[in-house]
């Protein structure tokens, strides 16, 4: 009962909190939307990099675990798919995505979360590996699925290429691919680099980078730049006059005014930092 107060209570608190939020008006579909990029893009990799870059290898390739989850899956699809197929008999694009709703776990947006409230980010790693099986082999296939009926004839290569492009693309793939590679080189000898060389230095100064604190901090300043940027080049462009030179004048004016208010805002922000 204390693990359902301590963990499970805060996490969907969060989602119950998100959705009033929404039910009132608070946060209207571009809220949304941009929380859900935010997550995407910014909030998960580094969780998914962390994940397998934390343990040894053979913790990160569980055949165990990942026939286990796998194969619960696919016993749920293949009986959804005789359902689909013998009840409904809709086109393949249809039924491929009423698999996709029946069987996702949603393992990276609420199994890295309660995993990471129950058991700290060292008990993370099952949740990462079930969100990179899941997407590599349930999510690609659907989208090839989909996107080779829409096309018809033909489709199916260029679908093929294009879930590709996608996984390479994606960060639920490229972050934990990073964190598999930084445990190789781990596993390869990256402890017993020697300090006082430059191999051993640049060790020190990644691990010392990869505090949840520090990645927080660049993705916020990151942020803080880019509007920045963003506002004084509109700013600055739409008060060009005077032709091509107007507007060579503005691009300087817009240059730096952003540079001297990036310098100002970063003192700021990191003097004002409370995980510094």
């Amino acid at each position: 009962m204390q693990a359902i107060f301590d963990v499970v209570l805060p996490v969907f608190g969060i989602i119950l909190t998100g959705y009033l939020a929404g039910r009132i008006k608070l946060l209207g579909p571009d809220s949304s939307e941009a929380l859900n990029k935010f997550c995407y893009w910014f909030a998960l990799p580094p969780v998914l990099f962390l994940g397998p870059a934390r343990v040894p290898l053979e913790q990160v390739f569980n055949l165990p675990f990942i026939a286990t989850f796998m194969g619960g899956v696919a016993i749920t699809w293949l009986i959804a798919l005789a359902v689909g197929v013998i009840a409904f008999r809709d086109r393949p694009a249809v039924i491929a995505l009423a698999l996709l709703s029946g069987t996702f776990s949603n393992a990276g947006y609420m199994g890295i979360p309660l995993f990471l409230a129950a058991f700290g980010p060292q008990g993370v790693l099952p949740a990462v590996i079930a969100t990179v099986s899941y997407t590599l082999l349930l999510v690609a296939t659907t989208v090839i699925i989909v996107e080779a009926d829409l096309a018809g004839h033909g489709g199916a290569a260029r679908a093929f290429v294009n879930v590709l492009k996608g996984l390479v693309k994606s960060p639920l793939i490229v972050a934990p691919l990073l964190g598999l590679a930084f445990t190789i080189v781990d596993t390869a000898g990256w402890e017993d680099l020697d300090p006082t060389t430059l191999p051993g230095r640049m060790r020190q100064q990644t691990e010392a980078s990869l505090e949840g604190a520090d990645v927080a901090l660049g993705l916020v300043k990151a942020a803080a730049f880019g509007f920045i940027i963003a506002v004084m080049g509109c700013y600055q462009g739409y008060r060009a006059r005077g032709g091509a030179l107007g507007v060579g004048r503005a691009a300087t004016y817009a240059v730096v005014s952003a540079t001297v208010l990036i310098l100002a805002v970063n003192y700021v922000i990191t003097s004002l930092w409370p995980w510094g």
